[in-house]
Order: structure tokens, then sequence, then C-alpha cells
């Protein structure tokens, strides 16, 4: 009668080497608390690229990497997250790179224009993030808003200036010089350009076609030695000059 082999357990097998596995696990455990304490570990180079509007020296304190502590243990999200947090940071990445350097890469966010109610004025990115609480840009293209208390770092919501901000964009990419843009009662759009002239826009449902008519229409009107008031391109397909008297 053949007897039938036993098919031995996983643990049955390994059990000849639990010592060098012991041996093993303790050295890497070593290893891992002599690599955490090493001062080669220790962030020896912090460059921060990026910046121009942000002082690098508000970066490194928000950062607050610890020079004295492993890099690699140091919570890099969480410094990502404190940096951002700079009116005009809009986005951050940390790398780092053996044996302990760390480079903060930071992209600022861009003043975009101006809003203002005519008493408080404060600059924005096209985010419509609060930049800088007092302004004094006249490079920038107003948007006429009830600004309220806001604060540095603060987003403004308001829907209508959320869409004036977007038509602002819009127009920008036209190139169309605009300096003011403001919503009458009604909520139509009017724009105030950079000579003066007033553009009548209405609806704003029709922004981007309306725009390329702004500066091929007024090109042709110095032709008729007269003055340009306002354009209104209320009705896009029938714009109408007004002329000053």
């Amino acid at each position: 009668m053949s007897s039938r082999r036993t098919k031995k357990s996983a643990t049955a097998r390994v059990r000849p080497f639990w010592i060098l596995i012991g041996i093993a696990l303790a050295m890497a455990a070593a290893g891992a608390y002599y690599a955490a304490g090493w001062p080669g570990f220790h962030p020896r180079r912090i460059a921060v690229t990026g910046v121009s509007a942000v002082n690098r020296a508000e970066i490194l304190q928000r950062a607050a990497i610890d020079r004295d502590h492993n890099v690699w243990l140091q919570n890099m999200g969480a410094a990502a997250v404190r940096i951002g947090r700079i009116p005009y940071v809009g986005a951050v990445r940390i790398r780092r790179s053996l044996p302990a350097d760390v480079t903060i890469v930071v992209t600022e966010r861009k003043p975009f224009a101006v809003v203002t109610d005519g008493l408080g004025r404060v600059l924005v990115d096209e985010g419509l993030r609060v930049l800088d609480p007092q302004t004094q840009r006249a490079d920038l293209p107003e948007l006429r808003w009830k600004i309220g208390s806001v604060a540095v770092g603060q987003f403004l919501h308001a829907v209508p200036l959320v869409q004036m901000a977007a038509d602002c964009k819009r127009l920008l990419g036209a190139s169309v010089p605009v300096a003011r843009l403001s919503l009458d009662r009604l909520g139509d759009l009017n724009v105030w350009l950079r000579s003066g002239v007033l553009v009548e826009f209405g609806d704003d449902a029709d922004i981007a076609r309306k725009a390329r008519l702004v500066n091929p229409i007024l090109s042709q009107a110095p032709q008729t030695g007269r003055r340009v008031r306002a354009l209104d391109l209320r009705a896009a397909n029938t714009p109408v000059l007004v002329f000053k008297p």
C-alpha cells in the first residue's frame, strides 16, 4: 500500500527560516530608524521658482519646512495648502529629490481687473480672487459693482459680477480697448472704451459676435468727420452710431 504525501502548509514551509526572517526585519527596522534620523535627509536646499509678486521669504515661512527633520517624513501636501493661502498664489507644487533637496514651484495669479463701486477699489484676478484691497491700476479695466466688506484672498461670487468678468475677458480677447464695464438697472451690459466711447451691448448672450463688430465699426467713424459718443449694439444686425453734437 502506497502512502500519500501530505502537502506542507505555507507556515510549515517558512518555519525553518523564521530566525533569518526575524533578523532581516530587525535589520530593516534599524535601517529605517537610522535613515529617519540621518542628517543627510535634512533639507539642505529649498528653492522657490515662479514668483515675482510674492516674496520668497513669505513662501518659505508659509511652507514651514523643518531643516532639522527628515524631509521625506514631512507633509508637503500641508505645506502646499499653507502656501496656497497667499492671495497671489494660484497653484503650488512641491518636489523632493535625493538626498534632501526641495523645490517649491509656484504659479502666481495675475491681476485682471479692478472691482469698484466708486468708493472702494479691490484688485482681482480672472477668478475674482481679491489680490489687493486698495489699488490704483489705470491699466486694468474696471468692473462696476458694489464691493461691501471684503478681505484679501476672498473670492467674489456675485453671479452678475462673475458674468461681467467673463464678458470682459471675451472683449479683451477680441482686442476691444475696455476701460469700464457696468450693468444698467435692466441688467444690460454697458462698456466704456479707453477713448471714452460708450458701447451698449444689451443682452450679453451674443457678446462674442458683438465684440468682433466694435473695432471695424469705430474704425470707419473718422471718415464722417464727426466724433462718436456711443455705439449701440443691442441689436447686432443693426448697429447704431451716436455722434457728439
